[in-house]
C-alpha cells in the first residue's frame, strides 16, 4: 500500500514514527477495508486515506491503545462519510458479483455496513467488545446483538437454498 507524499512541517522523527505506525497496522487495516468494500483497489485507497488523515492530525504519536482506537475511529468516520453512499453501487456492480460470487466475502458484503464493521473489528482486528463500543459510541448490547445477528444471517445465507433470496432482498 502506498501512502501519498505529504508536504508538512513535521520532523523526520515524526515521519519515522508514522512509518512504524503504518507498518504495525497496515495489514489489518487493509483486511478490514477489504471486508467492508470487497474490492482490493478501493480497500487500498480507503486504508491510505485513513492513514493520511491520521498523519495530518498527528494522531499516530502514541503507539499504544489510544492510537489504535483513534485509527479505527478515523476508519469508521471515513466509512460513514464515503462508503455508505457507495454501498448499493458496489453491490450492484456486475464485475463485483462475478468476481466474488460463491466466496465467503460475497456473503459478508451482503450484511449492512455497520454489521460488517463490527464483524471485522471483532474477527479481523481482534478488538474486545469494550473497545468496539468506545470506537462506535454504541452500547455493549448493540455490539453483541449485531455480532449474533450477523453470525445467524451468514449461516442462513450460506445455506444454498437461501442465498438467492437474501441477495435479491439486500441488493
Amino acid at each position: 500500500m502506498r501512502i501519498p507524499f505529504l508536504q508538512t512541517t513535521n520532523s523526520s522523527t515524526d515521519m519515522m514514527v508514522f512509518r512504524a505506525f503504518i507498518e504495525t497496522h497496515q495489514k489489518v487495516v487493509f483486511q478490514l477495508c477489504y471486508l467492508l468494500v470487497g474490492n482490493k483497489t478501493l480497500a487500498e485507497k480507503t486504508a491510505s486515506d485513513v492513514f493520511v488523515q491520521m498523519y495530518r492530525h498527528n494522531r499516530f504519536q502514541e503507539v499504544d491503545r489510544f492510537s489504535r482506537i483513534a485509527l479505527y475511529q478515523y476508519l469508521h468516520g471515513h466509512v460513514q462519510n464515503s462508503l455508505i453512499k457507495k454501498e448499493n453501487l458496489i453491490r450492484k456492480d456486475s464485475n463485483f458479483q462475478q468476481e466474488l460470487l460463491g466466496q465467503p466475502i460475497f456473503y459478508i458484503l451482503l450484511l449492512p455496513i455497520i454489521d460488517r464493521f463490527i464483524f471485522g473489528l471483532t474477527y479481523i482486528c481482534s478488538l474486545s467488545i469494550n473497545e468496539i463500543t468506545e470506537i462506535l459510541a454504541i452500547s455493549k448490547q448493540q455490539v453483541q446483538a449485531s455480532l449474533q445477528q450477523s453470525r445467524e444471517l451468514l449461516v442462513e445465507m450460506l445455506d444454498e437454498n437461501n442465498t438467492e433470496r437474501y441477495y435479491e432482498v439486500l441488493c
